[in-house]
């Protein structure tokens, strides 16, 4: 017998049918730091900031920036910053890197010019893959 004041159960739903929902990953913008000399970060911008405004137009909203900073070791050099989406990063540097390397080239006496490449340390495992994986590659 049911009281009149309690409640009926209906639409009862057992836990087992319950399944939790998947998180998904949100893509992180990349921020990917080149150091270069000073002599070659004037062809890198090109005249008028020609290059930096090409670079910007193959995806808007990157952000592209040549700029010295205090914390430089050296200050005979420059940073490179890209902060971009994953899907930004092919089209950017297949333009950026020949810009540098037309430089480093003409600057540096040996026959294979040295790119240093700064990278955040939260992507690093990345990189460098499970057990060395992608470094072993």
């Amino acid at each position: 017998m049911m009281s009149s004041d309690k409640r009926a159960i209906d639409n009862v739903v057992a836990f087992d049918d319950v399944k939790p929902e998947k998180r998904t990953k949100v893509a992180q913008p990349l921020l990917i730091r080149c150091l270069v000399p000073n002599k070659i970060a004037g062809g890198v911008i090109g005249k008028g900031g020609e290059n930096i405004k090409n670079l910007r137009q193959i995806s808007p909203m990157a952000s592209i920036e040549v700029k010295s900073t205090p914390d430089c070791p050296n200050p005979e050099e420059r940073v490179i910053q890209v902060d971009c989406g994953h899907d930004d990063i092919e089209p950017i540097f297949s333009q950026l890197i020949p810009l540098i390397d037309e430089g480093l080239s003409q600057f540096n006496n040996s026959n294979e010019p040295e790119l240093c490449v700064l990278f955040s340390g939260n992507c690093m495992g990345s990189i460098i893959g499970k057990g060395g994986s992608n470094i072993n590659e």
